[in-house]
């Protein structure tokens, strides 16, 4: 309305103008003058209130920027061409909007959104920043969860490695034991990837077979380090070998430790527990060789169900004694 009220009157300024004698161009100018600044302050505004458009002017791909505004500064351009038109002649005002104003528009337009643009810049090197240590910090902490699932899983392979099942099986087995140091390791990986702006379709399958040959390497690893390193049997150890040699089963072994008290009186629960310290690898290995078979179960209750078949294993094989 402010708009519409000022050319009327310069309208009116104009034929009055013109009955008297010509405008001069300076004068022109200055009825001109509020229309263009009106249509220039409105791309300003609108640009500033896109983020894309202002992110484009900070480019500096002003016309695109200007694109981007649609068509919410329409009807200042149409007043200004109308004025135009009024006030030198019917047709002049496209011909100014579409030459010396949209060649000076860039101008115009950044000079206005100065403030703006710094504001942006700033908050993009801040984000730029924050992105960076999100992004460090994310690394180590991949780092650190790697390094947990791998000492895990060779910890495991170290307890599995006696059994004869192949090097696949171990870490099958391993990595299901390790399987929340697996998972932690992968969404921490994934997170990563997610955060470096990359495309995750797939990649955590591709992941899991990367630790699944890892772990495999390390299987072979650790068996071979076994064997290598396996000390010789001292006297004692040979024959206790000797007493307990070719025992499978922890029955066996159960069987064949309740002799160790050569007669002499010893309490029931002492026994016992001697027979299971003595026993304790073959109980572990009955643990083992059934999580083998079934990599589904708890090895936890599976060791905690072998320790109980074996003391009940113990106590029927001294009252039968």
């Amino acid at each position: 309305m402010r708009f519409a009220a000022i050319f009327v009157g310069l309208l009116s300024l104009i034929a009055s103008a013109a009955s008297a004698q010509e405008l001069t161009e300076a004068q022109k100018r200055r009825i001109h003058l509020p229309y263009i600044r009106a249509a220039t302050d409105c791309f300003a505004r609108t640009i500033s209130a896109n983020t894309a458009a202002l992110d484009m002017a900070r480019e500096g791909k002003w016309y695109d920027a200007l694109a981007a505004a649609g068509n919410l500064c329409e009807a200042a351009v149409h007043k200004m061409i109308s004025a135009h038109d009024q006030i030198y002649g019917v047709g002049t005002g496209s011909v100014f909007f579409k030459g010396p104003y949209l060649d000076d528009l860039p101008r115009a337009v950044g000079t206005r959104l100065k403030d703006a643009l710094a504001r942006r810049t700033a908050e993009l090197a801040q984000a730029q920043a924050l992105g960076r240590q999100q992004i460090d910090e994310a690394s180590r902490t991949r780092d650190l969860l790697r390094d947990r699932m791998y000492a895990c899983t060779k910890k495991e392979l170290e307890g599995l490695v006696a059994s004869s099942e192949t090097a696949e099986i171990l870490a099958t087995a391993a990595m299901t034991i390790c399987n929340r140091e697996v998972q932690a390791a992968l969404d921490a990986a994934m997170a990563l990837v997610r955060l470096e702006g990359g495309n995750g379709t797939g990649l955590r399958e591709e992941l899991r077979g990367v630790i699944q040959r890892n772990v495999v390497t390390s299987a072979v690893q650790v068996r071979a380090a076994s064997r290598a390193s396996a000390p010789a049997a001292s006297p004692a150890s040979q024959d206790r070998a000797a007493r307990l040699g070719g025992i499978a089963t922890p029955e066996e072994c159960l069987r064949t430790a309740s002799s160790i008290r050569e007669g002499k009186l010893v309490d029931q629960e002492k026994l016992i527990s001697l027979m299971l310290d003595v026993c304790r690898p073959e109980i572990e290995n009955a643990a083992r060789a059934k999580f083998l078979e079934d990599p589904a179960q708890e090895l936890a209750s599976l060791r905690a169900k072998a320790l109980e078949n074996a003391v009940q294993a113990a106590k029927e094989i001294i009252n039968a004694q």
